[in-house]
């Protein structure tokens, strides 16, 4: 599963439609493929399918790294 992707991220809500609590997103068909949302925050939880995250910033730190 890709960091950057709706199941990591605070607005994905499966009960919401498009499965996000954002009214300004467009729908993604795969969850767990990374994507290009400009509206994405890091989750203090995990999704359905991911190990859960334990501290936001350490996501976010790891995310930075990767492009440092």
């Amino acid at each position: 599963m890709d960091l950057h992707c709706c199941l990591n991220c605070a607005l994905h809500d499966p009960s919401a439609h498009n499965q996000c609590s954002s009214r300004t997103t467009e729908w993604v068909k795969d969850k767990e493929k990374r994507n290009f949302c400009d509206e994405f925050e890091f989750s203090s939880k995990g999704g359905d399918k991911g190990p859960a995250i334990e501290e936001k910033g350490s996501m976010e730190q790891k995310w930075k790294d990767m492009f440092n």
